[in-house]
């Protein structure tokens, strides 16, 4: 009876949290009750609810905040809405959002949606997001987006494509990895290049050398571990847990 009556009770809390996020004349409060419904389950009213708020919404923080608590869904529609805005929505918050969001749920038929983000977006943080979501893909996807934006202008984006290719472990990618390594200006993206070349067991001796030559010890001992063959307790730049947004 105890149990009923709880269950009673969560019942009335979502459907008055479906209720605010659709009719409620002021932004933050339907931004509040998105955030309520992310823990309300997978069920159909409250993933329809949250995917019309982040394709019809007319404030962006309220769409930012719906797409965020579809990031556990795996339901069709969640994903459905989640690629729609990466594609149109006009806010860099709200695409960089449904990128995050489709990354975590696990990539399946969003690839394609992710890679165009990946080489197109005009918001490097957008750029960025696409290719941590591509290299946290249980189902490890087609490697050349990822291969491209190592050439990417930010390099945020080619540190990120970086970590998502040793991720992918094709070493079909190994020489554009070593040439991308050879000409970056980047500290940072180069040992993310030379991480992602140790888990795929590359041995290039012009990577070695570059690499062992270098005024940064750092870079140097990761060389040194390359050498040895450990791919092991390397610090990885990449997932960063996404912060929980507050309302």
């Amino acid at each position: 009876e105890g149990r009923q009556a709880k269950q009673g009770v969560d019942s009335a809390r979502v459907a008055l949290l479906l209720k605010v996020l659709s009719r409620d004349p002021d932004a933050d409060v339907r931004r509040m009750a998105a955030w309520g419904l992310s823990e309300a389950g997978d069920s159909p009213a409250v993933v329809e609810a949250l995917a019309e708020a982040v394709r019809r919404d007319d404030d962006e923080g309220v769409r930012e905040m719906s797409a965020w608590a579809l990031s556990d869904s795996r339901r069709e529609s969640a994903r459905r809405a989640l690629g729609e805005a990466l594609r149109r929505d006009e806010s860099e918050k709200v695409r960089e959002t449904a990128a995050w969001a489709l990354g975590n749920a696990g990539l399946r038929d969003d690839r394609e949606v992710i890679e165009t983000a990946l080489r197109s977006d005009a918001s490097d943080a957008v750029r960025e997001t696409a290719a941590w979501a591509l290299g946290n893909s249980a189902r490890r996807p087609a490697a050349r987006a990822l291969v491209i934006a190592l050439g990417d202008k930010s390099a945020e984006v080619r540190e990120t494509a970086a970590w998502a290719l040793a991720e992918t472990e094709d070493e079909d990618t190994a020489p554009a990895i070593s040439q991308a390594f050879l000409r970056e200006p980047n500290m940072e993206v180069r040992m993310a290049e030379l991480r992602a070349l140790t888990f795929l067991h590359v041995d290039d001796k012009s990577v070695l050398d570059a690499a062992l030559s270098s005024k940064d010890a750092e870079l140097r001992s990761r060389a040194v571990r390359m050498l040895a063959g450990s791919s092991g307790s390397w610090p990885e730049p990449r997932p960063r847990p996404r912060p929980r947004p507050m309302p």
